[in-house]
């Protein structure tokens, strides 16, 4: 894997020194657009964002932006509004469509690209992110590029230390995802024990949600491993509850942040089910409750610590589907989906 080194050269290169990607200070709304994986990425940092246009006291969206769906508003995108368009291979249909519904209505569209493409050419300005070519279907180097790209992306209120205690945190990033790669065999071992149930559950809450929606994704029918997978929102109660129990298994994400304590409440919760989930946790941290099986990341920024955290669910997704016998770089099913829907768009 070579998130790694994407994340040194992240952390030394002349872009996130000056922001990788600033928003104008006279724009009264900011929104995004994106499918699939971007979908499940721009979570994590729009809960920073948000925070940051509340207290400039500009409206901000970017939870709900499906291109799929970014054309079926009622509400029309106008001059003062910026969309910001995430996406690998800038190349996608829907993605591209609704760029340009954007820049019918005299939006500014940003774009957050791998490569050259459509999408670079017809948006206003933006960056590449240059992670290089993704081997298979499943987006890994370009989601962790476009997640330090959108958490140094700053606005006249977020650029201050903040970024650079991020920057200072990317130097060391490197060395705790070697540390986190070094648990491979211990997670082919947990693929191993859960690879006989039919689906899994992950839970998290705050910015680990993002990572929650992403590692379902990885490991579920849509991408990799065929196996059912949904992420939840920890602290959610009665209908998502309702479907564990001692023969369900359940990954929760309850490593140290903010809402911490709020993530241990649905802990207990799980536990009260009769489930015993598998606990992902900081190194060090000893409020896991004794005999929980764990899995053990670096604590490190709250805002970064997705960057780790994810990286066992893309190990826990390969083990997967490779103990099942799937394809991991060519998902078989997704390209008789994909061929289908160019099929159907072009008749």
């Amino acid at each position: 894997m070579e998130q790694s080194e994407l994340v040194g050269r992240a952390a030394t290169s002349p872009s996130s020194q000056s922001s990788c990607l600033r928003f104008p200070k006279n724009y009264s709304t900011r929104s995004s657009t994106k499918c699939a994986t971007k979908k499940r990425l721009w979570l994590a940092p729009s809960w920073r964002l948000r925070y940051f246009h509340l207290l400039s006291g500009t409206s901000f969206r970017g939870t709900d932006g499906d291109s799929r769906q970014h054309r079926a508003r009622e509400r029309l995108f106008g001059p003062q509004d910026v969309c910001v368009f995430l996406s690998q291979s800038g190349e996608v249909e829907d993605t591209i469509l609704a760029l340009r519904y954007c820049l019918e209505h005299g939006a500014l569209c940003v774009g957050v690209v791998n490569v050259g493409s459509t999408l670079s050419r017809e948006t206003h300005c933006g960056m590449h992110i240059n992670a290089g070519p993704e081997v298979g279907v499943a987006s890994i180097k370009a989601y962790t590029s476009q997640y330090i790209a959108l958490q140094l992306s700053e606005d006249h209120i977020s650029f201050s230390e903040r970024q650079r205690q991020i920057i200072d945190v990317l130097h060391a990033m490197p060395g705790m995802i070697k540390r986190v790669l070094e648990q491979d065999k211990g997670l082919q071992q947990l693929a191993t024990t859960i690879s006989d149930n039919k689906s899994l559950l992950l839970v998290g809450r705050g910015y680990q949600y993002a990572t929650c929606l992403e590692g379902a994704l990885k490991i579920s029918v849509t991408e990799v491993s065929y196996m059912y997978c949904e992420g939840i929102l920890a602290g959610v109660k009665h209908g998502p509850l309702a479907l564990i129990d001692e023969n369900m298994p359940v990954i929760i994400i309850m490593t140290q942040d903010s809402l911490y304590p709020k993530v241990q409440s649905a802990f207990a919760q799980i536990t009260a089910c009769k489930a015993q989930p598998i606990v992902l946790c900081n190194e060090g941290d000893e409020g896991i409750p004794a005999g929980a099986k764990t899995i053990r990341v670096p604590k490190t920024i709250d805002c970064l610590q997705g960057l780790l955290n994810i990286i066992p669910l893309q190990l826990l997704s390969y083990h997967l589907a490779v103990g099942g016998g799937c394809g991991v770089d060519f998902p078989g099913d997704l390209w008789v989906v994909l061929l289908v829907f160019l099929v159907c768009t072009r008749r």
